[in-house]
């Protein structure tokens, strides 16, 4: 990284820091529902009917917010183009969220690694909470409204706001590198406004966070229903608790237990898809905890670290998203086993696998983990690296393991092939005790 960029980079997140403080203060006027940080694009690439557009969207956002006080949104508000800053500190006073953007001026440039350093400010230090529906938790959600066009980080130190600097390859590996680290807890819902929004990199951005996704603007006022709809299938799935996928039955049900609301046909549609990605709202650590361990208790299944694909019986809709994934815990409820996908960025999903059901929803396959934008990931084979310090733990010079975890912080967790399961450097304080098999 050049200097330039590592000093700018240091910047932003000292000033995270500092907004951190500035959130964490302000607790009086947050709400207590889920958390958004929104990232709206005020640049001049959006054209002004572009920048229009998006002002309206988020206005439309917040309006239907206020509709439903008892979901009680948090929201954080920061804009990026002229000047990169918070716009909004956490709040639930909807009328005020929405005049805040009166006094922001369109033009400028598009750092939007900027913004994203700055939104840490958001998220750490006690600035935010997770909210808890039932057993879901809601972990806080960012929301950019953009044209996906940015230019270098660095152009918010520019004297002249009509200079735009476009975004170099080490610019973008930047802004890569830290929305995956954010994904890996945090969904991106991005929305595309402007002239020529970049499709690819919105979609990119979405698909690498834990349960994100692409919203037009059209679509704005349904996503704002999007909590009061998480609230409905965390009650559903308090109430049944049998794991059941099958919309039919899951619409019966929610006709049974909400016999006196109203559910446009859209409503329905989010709350079954919220509901059949239920695994999505809890964490390997916390909510599955009592369902699954590390431990291979079932010998006729497939060993964690086996790669596999969907199978015959296959009825979960899209949640493998067409790839391989990895299997990375055996249930404690027999039949069941637990597929990390490719797409899922630490997002474990519950399959039967065996002569429990006579059901195979998975199969083994022999596909490699495609890396992208990332250094290591769930579904790796490795073997010991330079800095391999454990004695014969991976069963001996060249044997291979299969990553099944990554923890965060460069620390991995890696099943060998003769069973042995244990944690290893990856980064960690610059130590790599593994290498990736090439």
């Amino acid at each position: 990284m050049s200097h330039r960029l590592r000093s700018v980079e240091e910047f932003w997140q000292e000033q995270a820091g500092f907004e951190a403080v500035k959130n964490r203060q302000l607790r009086y006027q947050h709400g207590h529902g889920p958390c958004n940080i929104f990232i709206l694009d005020t640049s001049s690439s959006l054209g002004e009917d572009g920048f229009k557009e998006m002002k309206e969207t988020f206005i439309s956002i917040i309006d239907e917010y206020a509709k439903y006080p008892d979901t009680d949104e948090n929201v954080a508000v920061i804009v990026c183009g002229k000047h990169v800053r918070f716009q909004r500190y956490y709040s639930n006073h909807y009328e005020d969220i929405k005049q805040c953007l009166d006094d922001v001026e369109f033009g400028g440039p598009s750092p939007l690694t900027a913004a994203f350093f700055l939104s840490i400010g958001a998220l750490n230090n006690g600035a935010s909470h997770n909210c808890v529906m039932n057993e879901f938790k809601i972990r806080p959600r960012f929301i950019l409204i953009s044209d996906g066009n940015p230019t270098s980080i660095t152009d918010d130190f520019r004297n002249s706001d009509d200079c735009q600097q476009m975004e170099t390859e080490e610019d973008k590996h930047i802004l890569l590198n830290l929305t995956s680290q954010l994904g890996k807890k945090h969904p991106f819902f991005c929305i595309p406004v402007g002239r020529r929004p970049n499709m690819t990199l919105l979609n990119l951005l979405c698909s690498h966070s834990q349960g994100g996704k692409l919203v037009y603007p059209y679509e704005a006022k349904q996503f704002a229903r999007y909590s009061r709809n998480t609230n409905v299938a965390a009650t559903l799935f308090s109430k049944t608790r049998n794991g059941c996928t099958d919309k039919e039955w899951i619409l019966m049900s929610l006709a049974s237990e909400f016999p006196h609301w109203e559910f446009s046909e859209q409503d329905q549609d989010d709350i079954y898809e919220i509901y059949s990605k239920k695994s999505m709202f809890c964490s390997m650590d916390e909510c599955e905890s009592k369902r699954h361990s590390i431990e291979e208790r079932d010998p006729h299944m497939p060993t964690l670290g086996t790669r596999v694909r969907r199978g015959p019986d296959w009825k979960w809709e899209e949640q493998d998203n067409y790839e391989p994934g990895t299997v990375i815990a055996h249930s404690n409820e027999d039949g069941w086993l637990f597929v990390e996908w490719d797409h899922g960025q630490n997002n474990a999903y519950n399959y039967r696998y065996g002569p429990v059901f006579n059901k195979y929803d998975v199969k083994c396959c022999n596909e490699p983990r495609i890396l992208c934008n990332e250094s290591i990931a769930t579904g790796c084979l490795v073997t010991r690296g330079p800095d391999w310090e454990w004695d014969n733990q991976d069963g001996g010079v060249g044997k291979i393991g299969s990553v099944i975890n990554v923890q965060g912080s460069g620390i991995v967790l890696v099943r060998w092939q003769h069973g042995f399961i244990g944690k290893y450097r990856f980064g960690s304080n610059d130590k790599f005790d593994l290498k990736i098999c090439v």
